[in-house]
């Protein structure tokens, strides 16, 4: 696997819609984490001077975090399709 940033966001994005709609709840969770972390890197490689184009995709990161998700924890099927839609919008997002 690619040690860039950029890349190791973006194939957890793509891991994240791979998985069915059958999927555990806990696969689901584990594969957001997995973006929301990835995400955290990319913004700790990014120099201070250059990380305000990376914002807008890390705010929507965690707000994905804290409707989607949540909604989609609490029993709402269509939170899922949400989700990965603004995820892969966070990544069309990126510089």
């Amino acid at each position: 696997m690619s040690y860039d940033p950029h890349d190791r966001f973006r194939a957890a994005v793509r891991q994240l819609c791979r998985l069915p709609d059958t999927a555990s709840a806990l696969d689901i969770t584990q594969a957001f984490v997995e973006v929301r972390t990835e995400m955290h890197c990319l913004l700790d490689s990014v120099e201070d001077d250059d990380v305000v184009p990376y914002i807008p995709a890390g705010r929507l990161v965690e707000e994905i975090c804290k409707t989607e998700l949540v909604a989609y924890l609490e029993g709402d099927d269509s939170a899922l399709w949400r989700l990965r839609n603004k995820v892969k919008q966070a990544a069309k997002l990126l510089p």
